[in-house]
């Protein structure tokens, strides 16, 4: 995404709203979340400030494209593997990252309200598939 070269794995648009999705895959890998303290191993990884930044760039570039003010965009950081074990004492508490296994991630999707309108949906789907909203 723009000229630095930064990676969204995926963007989501739904009724729910606007996700990124960054994945992280850690086969043998031991994950603790604690709010904004994300440990891989023991040691710090900066997941929930890379997934904020990236979701607040997504916002302010699909902003740009319809014109208008940036779309609130909730970050997404699903780890897969882990077999060391991955547990989530509590969630960064802006809301605005949220951190999931792969096998928790389309039930809490679902779960999530309606937060916008198929008019809405349809506008922001159609400038997010747009190379040039997220290129330059």
């Amino acid at each position: 995404m723009g000229s630095r070269g930064s990676d969204i794995d995926h963007v989501l648009v739904g009724p729910a709203g606007v996700f990124t999705i960054n994945t992280k895959h850690h086969p043998s890998g031991a994950v603790r979340v604690h709010g904004d303290t994300v440990l891989l191993n023991r040691y710090p990884v900066p997941y929930v400030r890379n997934s904020r930044y990236e979701a607040t760039r997504a916002g302010r570039r699909l902003g740009a494209a319809l014109m208008g003010s940036p779309p609130p965009v909730t970050g997404l950081v699903v780890l897969v593997g882990c077999t060391g074990g991955f547990v989530v004492d509590h969630q960064p508490l802006d809301g605005r990252v949220v951190l999931l296994g792969r096998r928790e991630l389309v039930a809490w999707l679902r779960a999530q309200p309606a937060r916008l309108s198929e008019r809405e949906v349809a506008r922001l789907h159609a400038v997010a598939r747009r190379a040039d909203t997220w290129h330059g």
